[in-house]
């Protein structure tokens, strides 16, 4: 794994505190608290913040994705989500809106389950990547 790859794993599963079943779902606080905390560890000169933010936040929505696919689909370890945040994520994933994604998704060649970019056509989400 990538060192920023293992530095966002690691942001997630210290600081996952929120309700967040997609990434472009969250609200404001878990963004800005995750951006806080990446900023930690990586190293950008001063006028490239925003650059590096997006492109930061880009990689974070695939790694959740991956996450929480491995967890859903493999059996990974859920131990970094709390247990009230995880029932509502398990409840989440068996709703049929989200079963109908996943199978839309999955019909459309999308390597990944329901939490891609079908998601991004509905109403809920903020436009992808504005300023917070």
């Amino acid at each position: 794994m990538k060192k920023g790859t293992e530095q966002i794993t690691t942001v997630f599963k210290s600081c996952y505190k929120w309700y967040v079943p997609h990434f472009h779902l969250a609200p404001e606080e878990p963004i800005n608290t995750w951006w806080d905390e990446w900023k930690k560890a990586f190293r950008f000169q001063k006028g490239d913040s925003e650059k590096m933010r997006d492109a930061l936040l880009a990689r974070a929505a695939k790694r959740l994705r991956e996450l929480f696919h491995g967890i859903r689909e493999k059996g990974y370890p859920s131990d970094w989500i709390p247990n009230d945040i995880f029932k509502q994520l398990k409840k989440y994933w068996v709703l049929e809106e989200y079963q109908d994604l996943k199978r839309t998704n999955k019909a459309n060649g999308s390597p990944v389950s329901a939490d891609h970019s079908t998601l991004r056509d509905q109403s809920l989400i903020r436009p992808r990547w504005k300023r917070w």
